[in-house]
């Protein structure tokens, strides 16, 4: 293997784990949900809120402005930075001693994050043509899936073995190491590499110009909104996973990090890497095929999650889980793909970015809020009173903990089903797009 071979492979190989610690990072707090719901007294629309508004909401407002910086600077260095904040604000999650503390460091997390996503697929569609760059984004968003295996082990012993605070310093840390070794030995590739030469020089253009290109493209769009309803509901049942199986089978937390670690690791195999291979190779027969493989995808993962809720043991439910999971990251590299192929290389960054905007303010964002809301909701009402969350409280009487957990146990199984009936929304978007999905790809990316 040559030089440039082994700089691009180690490339490759950094940037999964940059995405493994990303996703590691924003996915940890749901792994140790349940611990921080009883020690700092939280009720599900709480974590839904850590989970979801306290990380996207900043991730949404800082990615578009990091994006135009990843245009025209260094994205080796905008990766390296957003990476070195993000782990930091992670690590010191384990010493928030309220909610409002948690929430803070948690908008720090989305910050940093914001950067990752744009800068990363814009530097990869400068070392990759047009033809390989679904193969390749598939493969590096296949590390978020095996890095959150490896880190949901990890957190998961560390949680049970050291309680919740040490897994966020567990998970936390690692990030800082991977951002010195990607500052160090990493290189910034040639912008617009495969583009026409016509269109690799000059000044990025301004969003103006990048919102004009977008705006006639029908496919985008309806890959955005797909891609934004898909977040929701895979953001809103990431979230409570956890707690569902403590509250559903009584596992502890080691066993919950084995069980999810081996859904991701897995998901990641078949789902991104495989499903993006896949889409790549049927892709190149059929450009609709980067439309239809995700809306066939979310047709089996919605019902496949709703029968894993619904299940009297966890092996089953988890085996459902993990269908569920596989076919639901179809999604994800032909989206990606679709709006790199879009447009020119220096609208590339922010085509994600305005991308991940929806898919955070929706999916992130209002994903894991409408989960704890309607956890809440279908928990009153199985608790027959109104003054549930009161009752049900810090230091609820022992009378009433048996009631409590039954509630808060149907509440969450009952949230968890509705959440996943979005798939079936995201699906049909997905299918919308094959409609205009050639000719936007084939239409002049200048206008």
């Amino acid at each position: 293997m040559d030089k440039s071979r082994c700089a691009a492979a180690w490339t490759i190989l950094l940037l999964m784990a940059v995405s493994g610690s990303s996703f590691v990072d924003r996915g940890v707090l749901g792994l140790v949900a349940q611990p921080i719901k009883l020690e700092l007294g939280l009720s599900d629309t709480q974590l839904g809120l850590l989970g979801g508004l306290a990380f996207a909401l900043f991730f949404a407002v800082a990615s578009i402005p990091i994006a135009r910086i990843a245009e025209r600077r260094s994205r080796v260095a905008v990766i390296t930075i957003c990476l070195s904040l993000w782990s930091l604000m992670t690590a010191l999650c384990g010493l928030a001693a309220s909610f409002w503390q948690l929430f803070v460091l948690r908008m720090g997390v989305g910050v940093g994050e914001a950067g990752c996503s744009p800068a990363t697929f814009s530097l990869l569609s400068d070392r990759y043509p047009q033809h390989r760059r679904a193969t390749i984004i598939s493969v590096v968003a296949s590390g978020a899936a095996i890095g959150s295996m490896i880190g949901a082990f990890i957190a998961g012993w560390v949680a049970q073995s050291f309680g919740w605070r040490a897994a966020f310093v567990a998970v936390g840390v690692p990030g800082l190491l991977l951002a010195l070794v990607l500052s160090a030995t990493v290189r910034e590739p040639t912008r617009g590499a495969f583009d026409p030469a016509d269109t690799r020089k000059g000044e990025a253009p301004n969003i103006r110009m990048v919102l004009r290109t977008l705006l006639v493209k029908k496919a985008y769009w309806h890959a955005a909104a797909g891609f934004a309803l898909v977040g929701f509901a895979t953001n809103g049942i990431a979230l409570f996973l956890s707690p569902f199986l403590v509250r559903q089978y009584g596992l502890n937390l080691s066993q919950i990090g084995l069980i999810i670690g081996v859904i991701q690791g897995l998901s990641a195999i078949f789902g991104t890497a495989g499903g993006g291979i896949l889409t790549g190779r049927l892709g190149r027969m059929d450009q609709r095929w980067y439309g239809w493989a995700p809306a066939l995808g979310l047709l089996v993962a919605a019902p496949a999650f709703i029968l894993a809720f619904h299940q009297p043991s966890w092996p089953i439910a988890g085996a459902l889980v993990l269908l569920g999971t596989i076919c639901a990251l179809f999604y994800l590299s032909p989206t990606f793909s679709l709006s790199q192929n879009m447009v020119p290389s220096r609208m590339r960054a922010t085509a994600v970015a305005i991308l991940m905007l929806g898919n955070n303010l929706l999916g992130t964002g209002g994903g894991p809020l409408f989960m704890g809301w309607t956890s809440d909701a279908f928990a009153a009402r199985a608790f027959g009173a109104d003054n549930y969350l009161a009752v049900c409280g810090p230091g609820e009487a022992a009378a009433v903990a048996q009631a409590c957990s039954a509630a808060s146990r149907v509440g969450l199984q009952s949230a968890l089903s509705v959440c996943a009936l979005f798939y079936l929304w995201a699906a049909f978007h997905y299918f919308l797009a094959t409609r205009t999905l050639r000719r936007d790809l084939a239409a002049d990316v200048i206008s």
